[in-house]
């Protein structure tokens, strides 16, 4: 994006009237009846570079290059003599042939350099003016303008006879500015050219100076364009003090466009808005300075590392980039992966990227809060998940090219689908550093989002609130006791992310009577929204905290390769199994007197855990297991409450017989029951009950 500012200020500078130099006059060479040779002489400061700022003041001296344009009473002007310089060009002497029209009163114009001169006035001084020209295209001196452009102009009255010699003195009629360009990035190898600057106003080209008021309403002193041109170009190769000429105008409050061309080739473009009542005026110079902070080649792109989710606005431009590669992902083609292309990385930037590297752009997804990634690369086609866990382009938005989007401040993104909760669009280090829908796990890169900054207006739709999540809290009392919420609850948005509230919320416990042993279902309402924003949970009230499950034939019938839960017993629990299996999974075998097997002689469970927080903040002192093994001496058994290890005889740890035992474990703590088995022969090991705070 071109940004539009620039410092602005104004130096003066002061002109010195020149005075004639009486000692260094010549005689008068008649050529022809009319024509006579007229010394002139000038004195600081008037003609025709600056030298070295005084204060305030640059001083303008004579050079050699440049002639005057000298005319009589406005007639054709005649080209002087070159300058003989005094007092190191402080002033000069010159002559010029003009012709006597032999009226009364001599007038005599001046117009420094003979070059700029266009035209004089040709209805018997009607108009009383001369044309003069800025030229648009100019080559600065390395301390000044080109000389061509640097107008002065003079005027003397020298009475009813015309003299021998004349003092001329000059004045500006050009303004100029001395322009500098401040965190200019250029490449390597990289060096400026030439400048151009573009203007609204005619700045440049051919105008008309009045030397004398005139019946057409100018006054002395006027500038009017003829026929003006809005662009100077500067052939330079510096970025800083680059002087130019201009007529005066009103700069302020418009906007002048500069262009950078380099040795490369290359433009860096930026419109530049002046203050509102800058002007260049008429020998005066303007110094200013233009940032090129943040502007890069024309025809180049930056992308940079997207730290806050808010910045992600519709019909951003972004790329999505591994966080742990130097990656970005590719357009999809007909594969079901986004493929990796190189990219550099230069601070929180990505300088112009391959063509290969897809743009995707922001778009609301199909559900509130959510995000839509659109390929641009194919009629911005949805990215969407397949109807199993791969990429597709989609010309429709579903709830499959719906994503959430989160970013840290350290710019890592997630980018969850919608539909499959576990998956993340990631880079697969294992696969060429492809990107596609993956679970997070060993392999995978997290990414990050890099925006074009000048890309994205309007944020997202917002996201909903759509329910309620309650979690921790105690689901099982004791008869009698005094009912108490002590849960979190969560607020869970349309885009599946929650956010945990400590008030706002209604418990509704009105249908639980403590007094009676029975299940009860508990109400949690969101305040803000109570007709739709709600849910709720079962609690258990028990006359006691006793509990008994003898297991029986069917109990356990699945292999529980790695988890399985059953709900069993008097009152019923929840308990979850684990297995750890020496080779593959198998089903428990059910023995009469020992009661449910795990494992076989060849294929034993090394560990068995059985657990449950289904009692909730009663607090457990006794935790009896009915255990065995077909192989004595193989195999131990421990309990712990609430990560606190019970004991039996002062022991932590019992060691399993091939008879079928009741251990009880005893201790005091609140939390979940852990039964942990460890098994380390070739046999089966049995559960045979479990029992909990019996009498």
């Amino acid at each position: 994006m071109k940004k539009s500012f620039a410092l602005f200020s104004i130096a003066a500078i002061v002109f010195a009237a020149v005075s004639c130099n009486k000692e260094a006059s010549i005689d008068v060479e008649i050529t022809s009846d009319n024509e006579r040779v007229v010394e002139f002489s000038t004195e600081p400061i008037t003609k025709t570079v600056f030298g070295t700022l005084d204060g305030t003041t640059y001083p303008t001296l004579w050079t050699t290059n440049k002639n005057v344009a000298l005319s009589l009473n406005y007639a054709t002007a005649r080209e002087s003599t070159t300058p003989v310089l005094v007092s190191g060009g402080t002033s000069a002497n010159f002559s010029a042939a003009l012709i006597d029209d032999e009226t009364s009163p001599k007038k005599i114009l001046a117009v420094s350099p003979f070059t700029a001169i266009v035209s004089t006035s040709s209805f018997n001084e009607e108009y009383k003016s001369i044309k003069f020209k800025i030229e648009s295209e100019q080559t600065p001196l390395e301390n000044s303008v080109d000389e061509d452009d640097q107008v002065l102009v003079a005027f003397n009255n020298a009475g009813s006879t015309l003299p021998e010699s004349v003092t001329m003195s000059f004045n500006h009629v050009a303004a100029y500015g001395r322009m500098s360009f401040v965190n200019l990035g250029l490449a390597d190898g990289e060096s400026v050219a030439s400048v151009s600057m573009t203007s609204t106003l005619n700045w440049a080209g051919q105008f008309y100076y009045y030397f004398e008021d005139n019946t057409h309403g100018n006054n002395a002193g006027d500038i009017t364009v003829s026929s003006g041109t809005k662009t100077i170009n500067l052939t330079t190769t510096s970025t800083s003090d680059i002087w130019f000429a201009c007529a005066p105008v009103a700069i302020g409050g418009t906007t002048v466009h500069v262009v950078i061309t380099t040795n490369k080739g290359t433009t860096y473009s930026k419109d530049v808005a002046f203050p509102a009542g800058k002007a260049f005026q008429s020998g005066k110079v303007a110094k200013f300075a233009i940032d090129m902070n943040g502007i890069v080649a024309d025809g180049a792109k930056v992308y940079t590392l997207v730290t806050d989710v808010s910045s992600l606005t519709l019909g951003s431009e972004v790329l999505i980039v591994s966080n742990s590669t130097e990656h970005a992902a590719g357009a999809l083609g007909t594969n079901t992966y986004l493929a990796a292309y190189s990219i550099t990385k230069s601070g929180s930037n990505i300088n112009t990227p391959s063509a290969s590297v897809e743009i995707f752009k922001i778009a609301n997804g199909n559900i509130a809060g959510t995000y839509a990634l659109q390929c641009t690369s194919d009629s911005d086609k949805y990215l969407t998940l397949t109807s199993g866990t791969s990429l597709e382009k989609n010309a429709t938005l579903t709830d499959k090219g719906s994503w959430a989007i989160t970013i840290t401040g350290e710019g890592v993104a997630s980018i969850r689908s919608m539909v499959e909760t576990d998956r993340y669009i990631l880079s697969n280090s294992g696969s060429s550093n492809r990107f596609s829908s993956y679970k997070p796990g060993s392999g995978y890169n997290d990414v990050s989002i890099y925006k074009d900054a000048s890309t994205g207006s309007g944020a997202i739709t917002a996201k909903t609130i759509t329910g309620l999540e309650v979690s921790g809290m105690t689901t099982t009392f004791l008869k009698d006791d005094t009912f108490e919420f002590d849960g979190v609850v969560k607020l869970v948005y349309s885009d599946l992310s929650k956010e945990t509230i400590n008030s706002g919320y209604t418990i509704d416990a009105s249908g639980v009577n403590m007094g009676v042993a029975d299940d009860y279902t508990v109400h949690v309402t969101y305040d803000a929204d109570p007709t739709n924003i709600k849910t709720s949970y079962d609690i258990a009230v028990i006359a006691t905290s006793a509990y008994t499950w003898t297991l029986a034939s069917g109990d356990l019938t699945s292999s529980g390769a790695y988890a399985a839960s059953v709900s069993k017993g008097s009152p019923s629990r929840t308990w979850n199994l684990e297995y750890t299996w020496k080779t593959t999974a198998s089903n428990p075998q059910w023995q009469a007197g020992k009661g449910v097997g795990i494992g076989t002689g060849n294929n034993p469970a090394t560990s068995f855990v059985v657990s449950t927080s289904s009692f909730g903040s009663i607090t457990i002192t006794k935790v009896r297991v009915n255990a065995s093994i077909a192989k004595s001496g193989s195999a131990t058994l421990q309990v712990s409450v609430g990560g606190t290890p019970f004991e039996r005889s002062s022991a932590t740890s019992v060691s399993l017989t091939t008879t079928a035992t009741d251990y009880t474990f005893t201790g005091s703590a609140t939390g979940t029951i852990v039964i942990t088995y460890t098994n380390s022969a070739d046999k089966a090991i049995y559960l045979g009950a479990i029992g909990v705070n019996e009498e």
